[in-house]
């Protein structure tokens, strides 16, 4: 099935768009916040088709509980879908509270689905994009805007159908502190998060994407991050560009040893890179290492960070292989702390 919309083959941020078929939710619809959502379009067949359609999630007819970057919305996602072969493209999703396009499996068989050269605006609760329990991707080309994070994956352990990719590139993101009335304001926003790869998973490549942090390093704002790379996976982060977060990267939990951070640039962040064995959320990281090669840091206050957390009851090692790249217009070029934390080697 595909549907298309009047703009089907433009790009969501195209300035030729013409006139909008505009889906809204119904008068009585309101998000949950939780984990039963409210979906605007909702997707259980396979091979389903949008393109060059128009998702607003606020119907001004209606109040509901949340109000953000001056809309109040009345559903939680945008599109969901649990149907293989999902395309969402060249499309506008504005206006949800807690995902524009949310891809997931039910964790025994791995999915596929695309999700392309669309513009999302406006998810304050938590991610534009959202990839789980094994629902691999194509995420390319999209431009987010005001979400608390930008793109997330989350729990992968089987590998993808075969022929697909696991693949999030030259995406733009674009955040901010997120002040939700009738919740809170949150100041640790997210570029895109790696989360939970483990058993036979396929290794993301995270590549040529851009993020940005507007409220200028925030507090506990983080550019790209990963977490929980486990067993053989592999992580790969390059030739991203991170702007103005309190993190560039952060590295926490990577016991596979495959997490590499290659070529781009980090710019006006507090830290560059930060590797630690310790997560105020999640707690102590299993020993892990990680690998820098080629990234351009500059104004940061830090340029690489690897810390033995004092709050780490576990004596999990964390080490850092550094090569190439510069450290430049900062006070501190490398800072290791704790009698856990190494860089293993050092190469320019």
């Amino acid at each position: 099935l595909t549907l298309n919309g009047p703009n089907a083959g433009k790009s969501g941020t195209d300035a030729t768009r013409g006139a909008e078929a505009i889906i809204y939710p119904p008068a009585g619809s309101s998000p949950t916040g939780g984990g039963t959502t409210i979906d605007l379009v909702a997707i259980t067949a396979a091979d389903v088709i949008l393109d060059g359609l128009k998702l607003d999630g606020d119907n001004t007819s209606k109040p509901s509980p949340y109000t953000a970057n001056g809309a109040n919305m009345d559903v939680d996602t945008g599109v969901f879908s649990t149907g293989n072969g999902t395309v969402v493209r060249n499309c506008v999703i504005v206006n949800a509270f807690q995902f524009g396009v949310a891809l997931g499996s039910d964790g025994t068989l791995s999915l596929y689905g695309e999700v392309l050269n669309n513009r999302i605006d406006n998810i304050p609760y938590f991610s534009g994009i959202l990839v789980f329990d094994g629902y691999y991707a194509k995420i390319d080309g999209n431009t987010i805007n005001d979400a608390w994070r930008g793109i997330q994956t989350n729990n992968h352990h089987l590998p993808a159908p075969f022929g697909a990719v696991a693949q999030i590139s030259n995406n733009i993101v674009t955040t901010k502190t997120q002040a939700i009335v009738g919740d809170s304001t949150y100041t640790d926003v997210g570029g895109i998060l790696n989360n939970l790869q483990y058993g036979t998973a396929t290794g993301w490549t995270i590549s040529g994407n851009t993020v940005t942090n507007t409220d200028g390093a925030s507090s506990g704002s983080v550019g790209m991050q990963v977490w929980s790379i486990q067993t053989a996976v592999s992580s790969t982060m390059s030739n991203n560009t991170v702007v103005g977060f309190d993190n560039g990267y952060r590295l926490w939990n990577g016991p596979s040893n495959g997490v590499l951070v290659s070529g781009g640039s980090v710019t006006g962040s507090n830290v560059g890179v930060l590797a630690t064995n310790f997560s105020s959320s999640w707690g102590d990281a299993d020993s892990s290492a990680y690998a820098i090669s080629g990234v351009a840091i500059s104004g940061c206050a830090t340029g690489v960070k690897v810390d033995d957390s004092a709050s780490n009851l576990n004596s999990a090692t964390v080490s850092v292989a550094v090569s190439g790249g510069s450290v430049s217009n900062g006070t501190t070029g490398l800072s290791v702390s704790g009698a856990d934390a190494s860089v293993s080697s050092l190469a320019t």
